[in-house]
C-alpha cells in the first residue's frame, strides 16, 4: 500500500521537475520563421510563443525525464503526464511575469547577469567559472554571448517578479506555531489496495466489442503528422586544415575579448562558523566591542578546518562564491566584518585582502587562441560550404541528383514526427522544425544543429491517420482490458468501503482476496502535499473518505486509525515553509487572474500536433485553456 502511495508522490515530483526543466531551457534560440500563423503557437497579450521555442522547451523537458527514468517515455506516458500541456502552461505564465516585469521598468544589472553566469556548473571546472567553458557551450548550442545573456536577463526579470509577489509575511509566530502542532500531527492509516492488473486476466472482450471500441474512440490511435527527408551535413572539423590563421588575427581577438582572458577577483576572507544564531549574534556583538578576531575563532568556530588558522580560509576566486556572498563582499572595505547566512548555519565573514583581476599574457594563451579562432573560422567556412551545397542542390533539381554529381552521401531517416528522435542524429528540434516547414521537395538552407550543418530535403508529408483496425487490434484489447479491469477494481473498492463502514469488512476482503495494511504515522502536512487535502482533512469523527482514493495501480479505500503528536519543529521555519506554500498558491491565482485578462490565444491546429487538447469556453470568443492532453 505504501508503495502505492508514494507513486502519487511520484507523479508530484515529476510536475516538480517539469517546472524547473521548462524554466531551465525556455529561453534557447529562435527558430526559422515562415510566417507567423504557421510558427506562432500561442500569443499572449504583446508577446507571442514560437513553435520553435515551445518545441524545443518540449524536447528539453522530455529529454530530462527520459534521463531521471533511465529510458525513453512512450507515447502513452507522456500523453498521461500531461507534459506538452505543462510546456505550454509554463511558457505562457513565463511571458506574463515578463510582460509585468516590462510594466514595473525592471531591467537587470550587468553585475546581476555575470555573478548567474558564473553560477552555471556547466561553466565550471573544480568549482571555478571558466570561460573556455562557456564558449564551448555557446558553440555547441549555436548562440552567441549577447543572444544567451539577453535570454538570461529575461530569466532573471521572471524571476524578480515572483518572488516580489510571493515575498510579503503572511503569517505570525503564534499562528505558525499553532499550525506547526495540527500540520505536524502524525496519521497512521489502515488501507486496503485493490489492483486492477490482477483483474485484467479475467476480462476477454468479443472481437465486436473490441471493433465498437476502435470504431467509438479512433482518436486515440491516430499517428501524428511525419514527415519524411533526406539529408547531408558538414562539420566545422573537416575544414580545420583549410584555415590559415596569423598572429596578428591572434592579437586582435585576444584585444577585442581582453576581458575572457583575465584571472578573476580574489579575496583573502577569514571565518567563524556558528550553527547557532544567538551564539553568533553574541560572537558579533563581542567583534563590535574590538574583540580579535583571530582569537575569537580559535574559540568559538565549529570549522575544524579553520579553527586553529584563526578562521582564514586564504585566498579564494569570487567565481567559486556563492553569488549573495559576492554580492556582500562588494559592500565591504578591507577589515570590515559581516554575518553570512548559509544552508549549514551562520558564518561571520571578515574581508582581510582584496586582489583585482589580472589579465593572462597573450604568450600564454596564444596556443588556445589558435584552436579557438582557427575553429571559429572553420565554422564560419563550413557554414559557406553547405550554403553552397544547398544552392547547387536546387539547380540540379534536387539532394540526390547532386549527390551523384558531387559524391557526397546522403542519409534517409525513418519518417518522423514532431515528438521524435532522428534516425542517426537523435532529438534535433532545429532540425526537426525545419523539416516540417518545408514542402515537398523544398531544399533548406543551411540548418546547425549540435555544431553541424544539415541541408535537408522534404520528400513527403505524411498526415495523421488511424491505421486499419487489425493493425491496432492488440492495441485496442490491451486498452478496453486495462479500462474495464480499472472499473471492476472500483466497483470492488466501493464495496470494500461500504462493508467497513458497516462492520463487515472481513467477509468482503475474504470475497476479493485482499487485505488491510497499515501506514504512518505520516505527518499531516505530508499527506496534504503529497496525497490530497481530503485525506489531510481526516479525523477520529470521519475516518473514511467519501469515494476510494484513485492512484497508479487501482484504488485505495483509507480509514484513519489514529493520530499521533509528532515534533512540531522550530516555528520560525515551519512559518517560512508555510508563507513558501502560501506564496505559491498566490502566485498561481494571480497567474491565471493574468491569463483571463491577457485574452490569450492559442494555434490550436499546430498544438493538436503535439497532443495539447484544449478546452473550449462555454462563452463566446477565441479563449481556450491549457491542460488536458
Amino acid at each position: 500500500m505504501l508503495k502505492s502511495l508514494r507513486s502519487r508522490a511520484a507523479s508530484w515530483g515529476l510536475k516538480i521537475v517539469l517546472g524547473l526543466i521548462v524554466v531551465a531551457f525556455a529561453f534557447w534560440g529562435t527558430g526559422r520563421i515562415s510566417s507567423k500563423r504557421e510558427t506562432v503557437v500561442a500569443e499572449v497579450g504583446k508577446l507571442s510563443i514560437s513553435v520553435y521555442e515551445f518545441d524545443r522547451s518540449l524536447r528539453e523537458v522530455l529529454e530530462g525525464l527520459e534521463k531521471l527514468k533511465g529510458k525513453p517515455l512512450s507515447k502513452e506516458e507522456v500523453k498521461a503526464l500531461g507534459v506538452p500541456s505543462q510546456v505550454l502552461t509554463g511558457l505562457v505564465e513565463r511571458k506574463l511575469l515578463l510582460q509585468e516585469a516590462e510594466a514595473w521598468g525592471l531591467r537587470p544589472s550587468e553585475e546581476e547577469l555575470r555573478q548567474k553566469i558564473s553560477s552555471f556548473t556547466a561553466f565550471q571546472r573544480q568549482g571555478r567559472f571558466e570561460k573556455e567553458l562557456y564558449f564551448a557551450f555557446l558553440r555547441q548550442k549555436g548562440m552567441t554571448p549577447q543572444e544567451f545573456e539577453r535570454r538570461l536577463a529575461e530569466d532573471l526579470l521572471a524571476l524578480k517578479v515572483q518572488q516580489t509577489l510571493t515575498s510579503m509575511p503572511f503569517f505570525g509566530l503564534k499562528e505558525a506555531e499553532q499550525m506547526a502542532l495540527t500540520l505536524s500531527e502524525g496519521l497512521v492509516f489502515e488501507g486496503v489496495l485493490v489492483k486492477a492488473e490482477p483483474i485484467m486476466g479475467s476480462i476477454s472482450p468479443s472481437n465486436e466489442e473490441l471493433f465498437k471500441y476502435y470504431r467509438d474512440h479512433q482518436g486515440e490511435f491516430k499517428t501524428p503528422e511525419r514527415v519524411k527527408v533526406v539529408y547531408t551535413y558538414l562539420k566545422p572539423e573537416d575544414f580545420l586544415e583549410e584555415v590559415k590563421v596569423t598572429e596578428a588575427e591572434l592579437l586582435d581577438y585576444y584585444k577585442t575579448h581582453f576581458d575572457q582572458f583575465q584571472k578573476p577577483k580574489t579575496v583573502r576572507l577569514a571565518h567563524i562558523f556558528l550553527k547557532d544564531q544567538k551564539k553568533a549574534k553574541e560572537v558579533l556583538e563581542r567583534l563590535g566591542r574590538g574583540e580579535d578576531f583571530a582569537a575569537l575563532a580559535k574559540e568559538f568556530s565549529e570549522d575544524p578546518f579553520t579553527k586553529q588558522k584563526g578562521g582564514d580560509l586564504g585566498y579564494i576566486s569570487v567565481n567559486e562564491l556563492k553569488p549573495d556572498l559576492v554580492e556582500l563582499l562588494s559592500q565591504m572595505k578591507v577589515g570590515e566584518v559581516t554575518e553570512y547566512k548559509a544552508e549549514d548555519g551562520y558564518h561571520i565573514v571578515k574581508l582581510l585582502e582584496e586582489r583585482p583581476p589580472v589579465p593572462i599574457p597573450f604568450e600564454q594563451v596564444k596556443d588556445y587562441l589558435r584552436k579557438v579562432v582557427s575553429f571559429e573560422r572553420a565554422k564560419e567556412l563550413c557554414a559557406l560550404r553547405a550554403a553552397d551545397l544547398a544552392h547547387k542542390a536546387r539547380k540540379e533539381g534536387g539532394l540526390e541528383a547532386y549527390a551523384r554529381k558531387a559524391q557526397i552521401k546522403l542519409f534517409w531517416p525513418r519518417p518522423f514526427s514532431r515528438l521524435e528522435a532522428v534516425e542517426g542524429i537523435g532529438m534535433a528540434p532545429k532540425f526537426s522544425e525545419v523539416a516540417f516547414s518545408l514542402s515537398i521537395g523544398e531544399i533548406s538552407k543551411p540548418v546547425e544543429e549540435g555544431g553541424v550543418f544539415f541541408v535537408i530535403q522534404c520528400l513527403e508529408k505524411v498526415p495523421p491517420s488511424v491505421p486499419p483496425f487489425e493493425e491496432v487490434k492488440e492495441k485496442v484489447r490491451e486498452r478496453l482490458r486495462a479500462l474495464r479491469a480499472k472499473e471492476v477494481a472500483r466497483s470492488r473498492a466501493q464495496a470494500v468501503l461500504m462493508a467497513w463502514r458497516e462492520g463487515k469488512l472481513e467477509e468482503t476482503l475474504r470475497e476479493f482476496g485482499l487485505k488491510v495494511e497499515t501506514v504512518g504515522p505520516i505527518p499531516r502536512r505530508e499527506v496534504a502535499y503529497f496525497w490530497s487535502k481530503e485525506v489531510a482533512l481526516l479525523s477520529e469523527n470521519k475516518p473514511f473518505l467519501e469515494t476510494p482514493l484513485e492512484t497508479k495501480e487501482g484504488f485505495l479505500v483509507l480509514r484513519l486509525k489514529e493520530v499521533k503528536q509528532l515534533p512540531s519543529g522550530d516555528p520560525k521555519g515551519m512559518k517560512e515553509a508555510l508563507e513558501s506554500l502560501w506564496g505559491a498558491q498566490l502566485l498561481q491565482t494571480w497567474l491565471n487572474w493574468q491569463i483571463e485578462k491577457a485574452n490569450v490565444k492559442f494555434n490550436q491546429k499546430l498544438l493538436e500536433a503535439y497532443g495539447v487538447v484544449l478546452e473550449q469556453p462555454k462563452t463566446s470568443g477565441n479563449r481556450p485553456q491549457p491542460g488536458k492532453d
